[in-house]
């Protein structure tokens, strides 16, 4: 379930159990409102609204750190990125195809993750991008090295393709939704009954269903801020991609020079 549908869904069940339960309490006998089920119903909603609160908290808490570690994964990638091309560059004209490839990568990522039609990279490891990985790969090994300096950017350009490997993982990884949906639904059960015990008990009046409806709306919010960080790469808190588009411009302003330099094409 996205964000811009588990906050609506949530307000209306809010909203629903609160005035269901003030229709049902107008036709109550008189004992349904009496002292003795006012202190019951303060106590049951209270510690369902506790438990609640708890589950909230812990799960607001996982998702904050989540996100952070989505940033930096983007980040981690970026420098992988550009630690390899700095190998490459280093190693002379005859790896110039290879960084040629490794531009064409980082476009097709960002094509992937943060393009208008597809917001998030495929939940498969087998897209274009990871093909082109595994040849970027494969023509980094093959590079013959003619002196030693050669031999350790090839070495060190290897390393930096393990890493890669790693964080295209992680990327693919960090892009699925990390909340559960049964999670929702059993959070949105609760808060529609603790709105119902509210809603027994409240005033009839433009003031209580203002604070009814304030309330709700904070707290299909509070939902909408957990779903969203679960998803980093897609709503519009989705996860910038600068450090990979700086990466990209890196490589374009360092091209090899003759007929195997890579072009600067747009993305």
């Amino acid at each position: 379930m996205t964000s811009w549908m588990v906050a609506p869904l949530a307000f209306a069940a809010m909203m629903t159990g609160a005035f269901l339960a003030m229709a049902i309490a107008r036709w109550s006998p008189p004992d349904f409102l009496s002292d003795d089920t006012r202190f019951t119903m303060k106590v049951t909603v209270g510690l369902t609204a506790a438990v609640t609160s708890l589950i909230l908290g812990l799960m607001t808490t996982s998702m904050r750190y989540s996100y952070a570690g989505a940033q930096e994964d983007v980040q981690q990638y970026a420098v992988a990125i550009l630690t390899t091309d700095v190998e490459l560059r280093h190693f002379g004209a005859q790896a110039c195809p290879a960084r040629q490839e490794l531009a064409t990568y980082v476009r097709l990522i960002l094509d992937e993750t943060w393009s208008g039609h597809q917001t998030q990279p495929h939940p498969q490891f087998e897209t274009s991008s990871a093909n082109l990985l595994l040849r970027l790969d494969d023509a980094i090994r093959a590079l013959p090295p003619g002196t030693d300096d050669q031999k350790m950017n090839r070495n060190n350009a290897i390393d930096g393709m393990k890493m890669l490997l790693t964080h295209r993982w992680r990327l693919t990884t960090d892009a699925e939704s990390r909340v559960p949906t049964i999670f929702i639904m059993v959070v949105m059960g609760w808060l529609t009954l603790i709105f119902a015990g509210f809603g027994w008990f409240a005033p009839r009046n433009p003031p209580g269903l203002a604070a009814l409806a304030f309330c709700g709306l904070s707290i299909a919010a509070a939902l909408f801020l957990v779903v969203e960080m679960g998803e980093p790469f897609s709503g519009p808190m989705r996860i910038a991609p600068t450090p990979l588009l700086d990466a990209l411009h890196a490589i374009r302003t360092h091209p090899c020079e003759g007929p195997n330099a890579p072009h600067a094409t747009g993305n």
